[in-house]
């Protein structure tokens, strides 16, 4: 935190000793997971894109030129536990999906696939404008 002098006197006003005091400012503002990130990966520009909506829906697609370019869209719902950063990816046709969140700011978010045991992936927030989908 920001470190303050306080002047601190004694009862007859002689004395004047300085100390340091840690301020802590207003509690800091925690990253929110909702909203759309993008994790590139391979040579050839492929990349995913998860969206977590504020209603704790969301879906996930993959874009890889090498296997054809655009995949399909996964739906799923999710529960984020902020206290044990986890994520839980409740899935229509596969099986529940726990990720550990290892980051998660207002730019980049973290995560390994517990379940699957797969990454860490970490991903970069991106706006709705910066991803075109094919439909």
């Amino acid at each position: 935190g920001k470190k303050t002098a306080i002047l601190v006197k004694t009862d007859d006003g002689s004395l004047s000793q300085t100390i340091e005091v840690s301020i802590s400012g207003a509690k800091q503002e925690t990253a929110s997971i909702v909203g759309i990130w993008k994790h590139s990966f391979g040579r050839q520009g492929g990349y995913t894109i998860k969206q977590f909506n504020s209603d704790e829906t969301g879906f996930s697609r993959e874009y890889d030129p090498a296997d054809g370019g655009w995949h399909g869209k996964h739906e799923f719902t999710y529960k984020y536990d902020e206290q044990l950063k986890r994520l839980y990816r409740y899935n229509t046709s596969e099986k529940t999906e726990t990720y550990e969140v290892r980051e998660l700011t207002n730019i980049t978010l973290t995560l390994y696939n517990i379940t699957y045991e797969e990454g860490p992936d970490t991903y970069v927030r991106i706006t709705e404008k910066d991803v075109v989908f094919p439909d």
